[in-house]
């Protein structure tokens, strides 16, 4: 006969002990690189993004159509025009002083978060006759963006390329151009949102204080789950068993669970892609 300790030993390190072993790793993997840019610069500067950015499957996961500049357009057209306009480096300095902006806001106290994205509207613009053609090369129905007339009656979008229309190709550059100037050249979020001249901001920024909290935050949540979910490991292999041997057992046992799940994890962006 099973003593009643044991499946009470059992339930306690299912529905407590293991959320919590689970969570303090979590938090303890977190909190090395939540508070930290480099971390977050080595993800846009590696290889790999430069290599999703251009590749030719993207497409494949925008939406069928999206609102811009008060335009509907084609999902998948725009994302190859935009790998047609924008260059793969223009992206990657705008996401990295992006977050040295961010992380800059951080360490000053500074309420505020300024980005510059005068170089990307800029790139947008030089490459407005690419972005041009290669959204009508690759837009089901363009003439539901070009102005009336536009786009001849009839034209296939694929023959736009081949054939040309100077007309089309023209109108659809001059939109690219208008939705860059329509740029801001800063974007500002800010916590205490004001009307400022030529700057575009955000509704509401988390205060930087908290922020800069983030990583303590983090590490001692870590250790308050790691120290309960270690009492209570104790406990449960206790009370399952009666015998000392039995208990280092049930133990090991219960540790070996999450520890192989986060070494799996660990292990596995390695083992597919070893570079």
């Amino acid at each position: 006969m099973i003593h009643p300790r044991k499946p009470l030993g059992a339930l306690l390190y299912l529905f407590v002990v293991l959320p919590a072993m689970l969570g303090g790793m979590a938090t303890l993997s977190l909190s090395s690189w939540a508070a930290k840019p480099d971390a977050y610069k080595a993800l846009v500067t590696d290889a790999r993004f430069a290599a999703v950015l251009e590749s030719p499957e993207l497409s494949r996961l925008a939406p069928d159509s999206f609102q811009a500049g008060g335009y509907t357009l084609e999902g998948p057209a725009a994302v190859k025009a935009a790998q047609a306009a924008i260059p793969t480096r223009t992206v990657v300095d705008t996401l990295t002083r992006g977050i040295d902006a961010a992380f800059a806001s951080i360490a000053s106290g500074t309420p505020s978060l300024a980005m510059d994205l005068a170089p990307f509207k800029q790139a947008l613009k030089d490459g407005a006759d690419a972005a041009a053609e290669a959204y009508l090369f690759n837009a089901t129905d363009p003439q539901k963006l070009l102005p009336k007339a536009a786009l001849p009656e009839g034209t296939r979008p694929s023959a736009l390329s081949i054939a040309g229309s100077a007309d089309a190709q023209s109108a659809m550059a001059e939109l690219v151009r208008r939705t860059a100037d329509s740029l801001p050249d800063l974007y500002v979020a800010t916590e205490n949102p004001r009307a400022l001249p030529g700057e575009v901001q955000a509704s509401a920024m988390i205060g930087p204080a908290r922020i800069a909290d983030l990583g303590f935050a983090l590490s001692r949540s870590a250790l308050w789950l790691s120290l309960v979910a270690a009492g209570l490991w104790v406990a449960s292999a206790f009370l399952s068993e009666t015998e000392l041997r039995k208990r280092l057992g049930t133990m090991g046992r219960r540790i070996l669970g999450p520890g192989s799940v986060f070494l799996g994890v660990g292990l596995l962006p390695h083992l597919v892609n070893p570079s």
